[in-house]
């Protein structure tokens, strides 16, 4: 049961103001009945807020690509944040540009293919912060040797058992 309102009289559907914003039928039945115009909608924009934090990616091109694709991929104002690393980039550019990522306020995780967190293993392990976390994922390559390493072990245990 409703309870009485101010003015003592139960409420109804017709003086409920929040009911007839909701439910607004202008009788027509289109989509274009909304109580919010096109310019009252704008899509959400988080730009440079520093509560907004971001991912950086420093890994070989696969691995870039589809982070990506992903969907988090940044760039503004001569910044991005990720670096598509192949065995012909420098090591200064590495160093310089995960400098660069360890440092800015918005990056909350660095995201590092193996190959490339072996060529910067000198310069994490001085990385004692809380944030940037730094995590290392396997790239393609760096997979298929592990994998291999793994089968040749579990075959030595094999033949050591007979």
């Amino acid at each position: 049961a409703a309870h009485p309102g101010k003015d003592g009289k139960k409420p109804t559907r017709e003086r409920d103001s929040d009911y007839n914003l909701r439910h607004k039928d202008s009788g027509s039945g289109t989509d274009n009945d909304s109580i919010f115009s096109e310019s009252d909608v704008h899509p959400v924009d988080h730009g440079d807020d520093p509560n907004t934090l971001r991912f950086g990616i420093m890994a070989d091109a696969e691995v870039t690509l589809g982070f990506l694709l992903a969907g988090i991929g940044y760039h503004r104002e001569k910044f991005r944040n990720y670096m598509m690393v192949d065995s012909d980039t420098p090591q200064e550019e590495l160093v310089h540009f995960f400098n660069a990522l360890y440092r800015r306020p918005n990056i909350g995780i660095i995201i590092i293919d193996h190959e490339t967190s072996h060529r910067l293993r000198n310069i994490i392990q001085k990385c004692n912060q809380v944030l940037p976390i730094l995590l290392t994922v396997p790239a393609k390559a760096s997979l298929l040797s592990y994998l291999e390493k793994k089968d040749r072990k579990r075959r030595l245990r094999q033949r050591d058992a007979y």
